[in-house]
């Protein structure tokens, strides 16, 4: 597995007019020396049978298996339409003496919400996935590593707004869609808020639930939520950093407060109260039913 050779060779000028027309082939002016600007870069790897997921990640406790305590940088379904060549990394350079040779695979990028923050990666690899959801082993590190330096900043947030119920009755809707304005496409925005419990006792700054940024939403999961929800904020995170915090408004103007109501109802059954009776002709004594 290898960092694409494409984007390492382009400034970031020339990436995004490479972005504009992908199947044009272009070749840059930097030489290929593994460091980039890219913050959501693309890797090539060899091997793997249609149907089965490429997955890629940082291999943070160094067992060449991705499992707990790894991060998931991407996922790829292998199939025609991510099939590349790509020069073989251990040919000569482009530039040297003799010729590059070229490898056929497919290739996995980095998911917009997992962009990369600035640093040098060195534990970033690739495992496949069958169809059944097993794991092979890991491919080793990228060769050579990866180096990110970037200027660029998110685009930044500048309003969301969520709907409220009517006359701030209670919900028990199990998710909520906000609408935002601006923003990093793919980017992760969490969302916070004071919660009044059905005591009364406030929490300041609770974490409520977090989601993508898609086509100017994002909707969070309320199925675990409870009480009162007002001074809702949300914060944008890409690449490693955090925005400043925005205020969430209701639809239409004014503050937001919501009234979640997941506790599932009880009922109580009692057994039916004794009914005297009396027998006509019998001993005027009660007889129960």
């Amino acid at each position: 597995m290898v960092f694409d050779a494409v984007q390492d060779r382009l400034t970031e000028a020339q990436y995004a007019e490479y972005l504009k027309n992908p199947a044009v082939s272009v070749i840059g002016t930097v030489p290929r020396d593994f460091f980039t600007s890219i913050q959501r870069p693309r890797f090539n790897f060899t091997g793997g049978d249609d149907g089965q997921t490429a997955v890629l990640f940082q291999d943070r406790n160094g067992n060449n298996r991705f499992d707990e305590g790894d991060i998931l940088l991407g996922r790829q379904i292998i199939d025609a339409k991510n099939l590349v060549s790509f020069d073989n990394p251990t040919s000569a350079s482009r530039g040297g003496q003799g010729s590059v040779s070229q490898l056929s695979g497919h290739y996995v990028d980095v998911a917009p919400e997992n962009a990369l923050a600035n640093g040098k990666y060195t534990d970033i690899k690739l495992v496949l996935q069958s169809k059944a959801g097993a794991n092979g082993t890991a491919s080793q590190a990228a060769i050579n590593g990866i180096q990110i330096s970037s200027n660029k900043k998110a685009a930044a947030v500048q309003s969301v707004t969520g709907a409220a119920a009517d006359a701030g009755r209670k919900t028990s809707a199990i998710s909520m869609e906000f609408a935002v304005s601006g923003g990093e496409p793919g980017a992760r925005l969490k969302f916070f808020a004071d919660v009044t419990d059905g005591s009364g006792k406030i929490t300041t700054g609770v974490e409520i639930g977090s989601g993508l940024l898609v086509d100017g939403k994002v909707n969070i999961d309320t199925s675990k939520l409870e009480g009162r929800y007002a001074n809702i904020k949300a914060i944008q995170t890409y690449a490693g950093s955090d925005s400043p915090e925005v205020a969430v408004f209701r639809t239409g103007g004014g503050e937001l407060v919501m009234n979640w109501d997941h506790i599932a109802p009880t009922v109580t059954i009692s057994a039916p109260a004794t009914v005297a009776r009396l027998t006509v002709g019998a001993s005027p004594a009660l007889r129960s039913a």
